[in-house]
């Protein structure tokens, strides 16, 4: 788990360019943490193990936080509570949401797209003919051929 309270400085590079994860256990650098200065609060300190009480203070208090909210919200053994709604609101929250969705039928398009759809449409339709007329001339050629032959 990471703690905003006790982070490494993910731009923080070592004298070598090394970031924080090789001065953390089993990295390459683990052991020159205080020569390189990796140790400082602004540096590397969760890599090294350098993190200042308060700020571990701090986090076991997120954690403990975070471990009631589960335990005050989320009961996996138990089923969640079903809302009890009468039907009569039911009845009415259905009424008012047909008559506006009537009364309202949303934006309506602006007259350039209305005009560039019309405009798509029409070469659209001149692509499909033309593409017919091509697949007749690649008959007709094809046929050309073979007289040919």
């Amino acid at each position: 788990l990471h703690s905003r309270y006790c982070a490494d400085n993910s731009n923080w590079r070592g004298p070598f360019g090394d970031p924080c994860v090789s001065y953390a256990v089993g990295g390459d650098r683990q052991f020159w943490c205080e020569w390189d200065g990796a140790s400082a609060g602004n540096a590397c300190p969760r890599a090294c193990g350098t993190c200042s009480h308060a700020a571990l203070a701090e986090d076991a208090k997120l954690r403990e936080e975070r471990r009631q909210m589960l335990e005050a919200h989320f009961d996996p053994m138990e089923a969640p509570p079903t809302a009890k709604f009468p039907m009569a609101e039911y009845g009415k929250a259905q009424q008012l949401h047909a008559s506006a969705n009537t009364a309202d039928a949303g934006p309506e398009e602006p007259k350039t797209v209305q005009t560039e759809r019309a405009d798509s449409t029409a070469l659209l339709k001149e692509i499909v003919a033309m593409k017919k007329r091509l697949q007749g001339v690649e008959a007709a050629t094809k046929g050309v051929e073979k007289q040919l032959q």
